[in-house]
């Protein structure tokens, strides 16, 4: 088996692409990262290589990021430690401008973090369930978070205020059946698409 992929006693548990598709991260069940090099064969086992390991963590990586323009490299040997949360990390973004972190944990709290000194930034806890997915408009100004209480909610992240307008409750047949699993916004910054992870695997787009 090629070196680049985890034993297969090691369960992927969340994966990522960096913005030019060259490379891939993902985390593992024994609290690995892995950060891979993707050809144009990408489809061919044998063509992946692996350019980076890391063993930092003691329990399953749940979710990994990219930062934009790739400020920051899997491959240096510093490393930036953020604390704040209680439970788990389940979901992450970087801002567009590459500044920010957010992240969304099992305790359902959301945390804007400065990449750049790790200082907590803003800690929102309008969520009554772990966070499952966050994402950013293109233009930077709006920031989507989707938790397990199945409320899709819109923050205007420069100023870090919530928008009670903008705020979405999926009705009762959508929360028994359709749980949200991932959000993203077109370039244009008009749509919004979102993952069910139910049986039909339905993909929706709202505007």
């Amino acid at each position: 088996m090629n070196k680049a992929l985890p034993s297969p006693n090691d369960d992927v548990t969340c994966a990522m692409f960096s913005a030019d598709h060259c490379t891939v991260a993902f985390g593992t069940s024994s609290g690995r990262i892995h950060v891979v090099a993707v050809t144009k064969d990408w489809q061919d086992v044998n063509s992946l290589r692996r350019e980076t390991l890391i063993s930092a963590h003691q329990k399953p990586v749940l979710a990994c990021a990219f930062s934009p323009g790739d400020s920051y490299r899997f491959a240096r040997l510093s490393m930036r430690l953020f604390r704040g949360h209680r439970a788990p990390i389940k979901a992450l973004a970087y801002s567009v401008c590459g500044r920010f972190l957010v992240s969304g944990g099992l305790d359902d709290l959301i945390i804007v973090w400065d990449a750049t000194n790790e200082r907590m930034v803003h800690c929102m806890t309008q969520h009554n369930a772990m966070i499952e997915s966050i994402g950013f408009s293109h233009c930077n100004n709006l920031m989507v978070v989707w938790g397990k209480d199945c409320h899709l909610s819109t923050f205007h992240f420069q100023l870090l205020v919530k928008c009670p307008e903008m705020e979405l409750s999926s009705t009762k047949a959508i929360i028994d059946q359709l749980l949200i699993s991932t959000v993203q916004t077109s370039r244009n910054g008009i749509f919004l698409k979102s993952g069910f992870a139910d049986r039909n695997r339905l993909i929706a787009i709202a505007r």
